[in-house]
């Protein structure tokens, strides 16, 4: 991706038809000096029109559609389907669905979207949708994207380096995604798209939290909450407060963490997605507190309230099987064919393993080796939580203790 590191170049319409101009040469195998005999120009000045140094009389224009086999009237009347601005939304507010449709619509069409004067559009569409989704298959090369970023703003660029970031993090790079994410803030404030900046410091204090900085976190969590206080985007506001809530549960104030995550709840319950990660945080919040009774009471009032989730069910299971309540956990327990996490399928195992009597030392040393090589702060501490539970069942409290250090 150090195409997100190319020199900036200003956005200027003459270059963003050079750079078409120049693709569709290519792609039609037609040479510089073939196409400008073509066309009646020498091949500098088709080399100056494609890097965007010099503009191009109407007739010269004309002569370049027709020599492409490109409708001058489609490239010059067309208007981007796919608004930056929705998209960005879509990516504040996690709207994947709205995302893949861009994605693959694009995809399936970037013949047609590639002759029209706005192709950049769809081309910055692509990528934002491609970089924030994590996609295999990336319709350009290196190259074309090196030489495509020098048509953008100064804006677009970060843009792009803003989803490279967030595909970082994506794929638990959170060093380097921390790395990407302060180089933005630090050498660029947006003005068409100022949410991203509110979205920056939103992603930071997620990240912190994720590697145990719970100072930085609560640092940059208050000052995604300035920027959101201003209106933009409710949403997002309401899911850096869960992420605040989790940190004021790490500060030792459990009661404060699951008040606010109940406010939020009474704001938010028309919006199913949000309420299922609340319930989901004050489930988890519980289990660190080892509150068994509020951690039943939790995962049986989401159910209730007609959320589900495999991690609901795991909750309602652990709750029971810690409270002696085994009668009970059949009811909870669900197909774990259907289970793709590898922690929640380990979790569901040693619940098992736990209910039937059998011996659970294989999932405790699997467990062990988490905790061990896991370098996701709040994954590891859900795992001790679980260990520690066990040993303390067991009166091994040196054990526990020991677990608690690590």
């Amino acid at each position: 991706m150090s195409f997100l590191e190319t020199e900036y170049t200003s956005h200027h319409d003459s270059k963003c038809f050079g750079f078409f101009l120049r693709y569709h040469r290519k792609k039609q195998n037609l040479s510089l000096n073939y196409f400008a005999d073509m066309i009646g120009i020498t091949p500098s000045f088709l080399s100056d029109i494609e890097h965007g140094k010099k503009d191009v009389a109407e007739y010269t224009k004309k002569k370049i559609f027709h020599e492409l086999f490109i409708d001058q009237e489609t490239y010059e009347n067309h208007v981007c389907k796919f608004d930056i601005v929705t998209i960005l939304q879509a990516i504040l507010e996690f709207d994947m669905s709205f995302l893949h449709e861009v994605y693959t619509d694009i995809e399936d069409n970037m013949d047609i979207y590639m002759e029209t004067s706005v192709f950049h559009q769809y081309i910055l569409a692509y990528t934002l949708t491609y970089l924030f989704e994590d996609h295999k298959t990336f319709f350009f090369d290196e190259v074309f994207m090196k030489n495509f970023i020098c048509i953008l703003d100064i804006e677009e660029q970060h843009l792009l380096s803003v989803c490279y970031a967030y595909n970082l993090e994506k794929n638990k790079s959170w060093k380097e995604a921390q790395k990407e994410y302060n180089k933005i803030i630090q050498n660029y404030k947006f003005t068409k798209y100022q949410a991203i900046d509110a979205w920056l410091y939103f992603r930071l204090a997620e990240l912190n939290l994720h590697l145990g900085d719970i100072y930085h976190s609560l640092v940059y969590c208050e000052k995604a909450d300035e920027y959101l206080k201003k209106g933009l985007y409710l949403k997002r506001m309401y899911y850096n407060l869960v992420t605040k809530a989790n940190i004021v549960f790490l500060l030792h104030q459990y009661d404060d963490a699951i008040s606010l995550l109940d406010t939020i709840l009474k704001k938010c319950e028309k919006d199913d997605k949000l309420c299922l990660h609340i319930l989901n945080n004050k489930c988890a919040i519980a289990l660190e507190q080892q509150d068994y009774p509020s951690l039943l009471l939790y995962a049986k009032q989401a159910k209730t309230a007609g959320y589900h989730s495999a991690y609901l069910s795991f909750y309602q299971v652990f709750a029971y099987l810690c409270l002696h309540d085994i009668e009970k956990i059949k009811e909870s327990f669900i197909d774990m064919k259907t289970i793709t996490d590898p922690i929640l399928q380990l979790m569901f195992s040693y619940c098992e393993h736990q209910i039937k009597g059998e011996d659970v030392s294989k999932d405790m040393k699997q467990m062990m080796d988490w905790i061990q090589n896991e370098y996701d702060f709040q994954t590891k501490k859900f795992l001790k939580t679980i260990v520690m539970q066990y040993h303390e069942q067991h009166s091994d409290y040196e054990q526990a203790y020991f677990i608690s250090k690590l």
